[in-house]
């Protein structure tokens, strides 16, 4: 099947079919859509899908990229990155998406919400954390201020700690 999608954007995909088991078993997933796949740089244009373990009851994690234990992200201090999260668990409502350095919230600047460019009056700065429902998207631009290590955390509207990624910020060259 072929398709023209109408703009560039952070998409999804699932099945309607058994969806909690099939999507339990992979059938899931993002879909990013470019306007320029030449300028397209993946090391700066970080997809986080979450999405429910394979066993429905292990209920105390999420998968993140299909990893409990996901790589450390690489980062440099002062680069513009585009994080482009996206709720695919089945049955976790209200997760919040977090990036800390030292214990404290960082800042992100939102720019899509549900793969639609934000409007001016609400694309912004803010603290970086976000609440999310199931099947939502958000994109977030973000610059590493200092080197370090940062944690990109989801939890639980009740605050548990569901999964986490470290971020591995380097000093500019």
């Amino acid at each position: 099947m072929r398709f023209t999608p109408p703009r560039s954007g952070t998409f999804i995909y699932h099945s309607h079919i058994d969806e909690v088991r099939q999507q339990q078993a992979g059938l899931t997933g993002a879909l990013i859509v470019v306007d320029s796949p030449a300028t397209y740089d993946a090391s700066r244009d970080i997809v986080m899908l979450v999405t429910a373990p394979r066993r429905l009851a292990d209920d105390s994690r999420v998968v993140l990229n299909g990893s409990l234990s996901p790589a450390t992200l690489e980062m440099r201090a002062g680069e513009r990155y585009r994080f482009r999260f996206i709720n695919m668990h089945t049955s976790r409502p209200s997760m919040r998406m977090r990036l800390l350095h030292d214990n404290q919230l960082v800042t992100w600047r939102a720019v899509s919400k549900d793969g639609r460019d934000l409007p001016d009056d609400q694309a912004g700065v803010m603290p970086a954390e976000v609440q999310m429902g199931n099947g939502e998207t958000y994109d977030f631009e973000v610059v590493p201020a200092t080197s370090g290590e940062d944690v990109f955390e989801i939890r639980s509207a009740a605050g548990d700690l569901l999964a986490s990624r470290r971020v591995h910020v380097s000093a500019s060259p």
